[in-house]
């Protein structure tokens, strides 16, 4: 387990406790559903059908969207989000919660509190298209030691860490870690051995060369997701529903719901 003292109240504790690895998931002071500057107020957006706000089915689940920030491969707030929510197809946020659902007896077992941690969910469309034109801007490098060092950013696409059409985009998706809620609310992400987004070897999820730690945190994670969803082996964060998913890409923005 990482040492650390993040809580969903301060930013500042978070950054401070987290230790020097850029875009680590940490909590910030945001609230799933809440709005960060500069929008102030959030216009809210119609959700296609069958399209639900995750905490609404489990408000114990935590939410901390990392393309709404900066702490990301891309330095900045990525196109297309402007609310901290986390928007699932149902039969997706079913499968979430049944996965809490796990986690928590798990936890309760070993004497512990965990909770899951949700850093994306569905990705709007638009969102996939700043990335690529992200990948186009061979001048913009001031990413890559933190994120993907010794690769290049058209390896990104051509080794599956990027993709034209993500299943986000379909509702279908999660990027998630696990934390561990102390008694006074505050949250420690599990050593995963990697943050989320670091795109190399390290981050495939069977990869040997990790510590003790990082390794059964990173089969817990793989355990309670299963059956309903199935990760991606090059991401230990990615997980999809295992059944598939036909829905067409969506692309609302992230917002509140009308």
């Amino acid at each position: 387990m990482t040492t650390g003292c993040a809580t969903l109240a301060a930013v500042a504790a978070a950054a401070a406790c987290s230790g020097p690895q850029p875009g680590a998931p940490r909590a910030r002071a945001r609230d799933a559903g809440a709005a960060v500057a500069p929008d102030a107020a959030v216009e809210p957006v119609d959700v296609p059908d069958g399209v639900v706000d995750v905490r609404a089915l489990d408000p114990s689940l935590h939410v901390d969207l990392m393309y709404l920030g900066a702490a990301n491969f891309l330095g900045r707030r990525v196109d297309g989000y402007h609310a901290n929510v986390c928007y699932l197809t149902e039969p997706a946020a079913r499968a979430v919660v049944a996965a809490q659902a796990r986690l928590r007896r798990i936890g309760q077992a070993r004497g512990r509190r965990y909770s899951l941690l949700l850093r994306d969910c569905y990705r709007p469309r638009r969102a996939v298209a700043d990335f690529l034109r992200w990948i186009d801007d061979e001048a913009d490098t001031s990413t890559r030691d933190a994120y993907y060092p010794g690769l290049t950013k058209a390896q990104l696409v051509e080794q599956g860490y990027i993709a034209p059409v993500s299943g986000h985009s379909r509702g279908g998706a999660v990027d998630v870690t696990i934390v561990e809620v102390g008694a006074d609310g505050a949250v420690t992400p599990l050593e995963m051995g990697t943050p989320i987004d670091f795109f190399g070897a390290r981050s495939h999820t069977a990869h040997a060369r990790i510590s003790p730690e990082a390794r059964a945190a990173r089969d817990l994670l793989v355990e309670v997701m299963a059956p309903e969803l199935t990760n991606l082996p090059v991401e230990w964060w990615h997980f999809s529903l295992t059944d598939g998913n036909d829905r067409a890409p969506m692309d609302f923005e992230v917002r509140p719901a009308r």
